[in-house]
This record gives C-alpha cells, structure tokens and sequence, in this order.
C-alpha cells in the first residue's frame, strides 16, 4: 500500500510538459494562494475548497519541494492528498511558450503523462482526450487509465485526470488521481469558476 500511496504522489507531481522557466515575480501573479484548505488562482480564474478530510500542503512546504517539478518549469503550486495519499490533487503551472496549434499541446501533455506512468512500472496505459466546459471555460481533459502490479501479483487500477487551462502562453494544470474512477468526478466539483 505505502508503494502506491508514493507512486500516486509522484505521478501528479511529475506530471508536465517541457517548458521555459516561469521568472518567480511573474509566478507571484500566476500562481495564486492558499489560505487553509482553500485554493485561490486569480489569473486563471479558478477556485478550490476542500473538506478537512484532505491535507493540504502549504505554500512553504511547496517552495521547499521544487525537486519535484521538471528543471523549475512546471511549478507545483498546490497539493492536497486524502485517504492516505491514495486521493491526491494538485496544480501546475507551466509557461509552455509553444508556436504550435493545439494538437501538439495535447501530444506534448499526453505524452508526457503516459510516460510518466510507464517509468513508474504501470502496465496498459490507455487515455482518452476530450474538450470539456471546467471552472467555466473551455479546457483540455485528458483521463489515464493504467494498471500497477502490487507485490502480491495483483493489478491495481489507478485513474488520473488533467485538466488543461490555457491563458496567453501559460497552462495550469490540474491533476486528480485516486484508485477508483468515480472519485474523479467527486474531486473535479472541488474546483470552480472565480466569480
């Protein structure tokens, strides 16, 4: 159990595509705030309260884990787990500075989440991408469905969400993932549309 609950925590935090570096005045205004178990984005507009059964990470304790992110270019900017870690969710903020149209952002993304999985040992990786209305604009989805081999032998199904959020040549990201599907949806009414 404890190596899922790490593998779940690795996969959203590793979760990013390859990106310039974010100048860290500019990740003042682009990364919002926490505030308790509450989630604050005002550039991109978005909004996030948890219940007190999820641990939220502060704002200091991010800062001190930047080992995490890729090279600094995908900044995890908040991360709240649940269940002993086997429900976790967090957002990344990633200045993506691409010329391309959106099908390669898509790849880009996808591609890096599949291989995410794969170097984590998980099996039959399979996605599905979808244009969706999130938080009250029009965003990327991409749903991951893999299998992890315990060390009894047994395959574990572990499902993850992203979200893309697209704003001038910056994405956040938003990545859910728990061992039963149906929690997606549960964890996706979390966020929503800053009025």
């Amino acid at each position: 159990m404890k190596r899922i609950w790490m593998l779940l925590v690795c996969v959203c935090l590793l979760v990013g595509c390859s990106s310039s570096r974010i100048e860290k005045s500019r990740l003042e205004v682009l990364g919002g705030s926490i505030d308790g178990n509450r989630y604050i984005n005002s550039y991109f507009n978005i909004i996030a309260d948890l219940d007190e059964s999820w641990q939220v990470e502060s704002e200091d304790n991010l800062n001190s884990k930047k080992e995490f992110t890729k090279n600094g270019s995908a900044i995890v900017v908040f991360y709240a787990h649940r269940d002993y870690g086997l429900q976790s969710a967090n957002v990344l903020i990633e200045d993506i500075n691409y010329n391309s149209d959106e099908e390669d952002l898509i790849d880009l993304v996808a591609g890096s989440i599949r291989s995410d999985f794969e170097k984590q040992g998980m099996k039959n990786v399979s996605q599905d991408v979808e244009r969706v209305d999130y938080v009250g604009k029009e965003a990327i989805c991409i749903l991951t469905t893999a299998f992890l081999t315990t060390n009894r032998s047994k395959e574990v199904p572990v499902f993850s969400k992203q979200y893309i959020l697209e704003k001038n040549r910056y994405v956040a990201i938003i990545n859910l993932c728990s061992l039963q599907e149906d929690h997606l949806e549960e964890m996706s009414s979390y966020f929503y549309h800053l009025d």
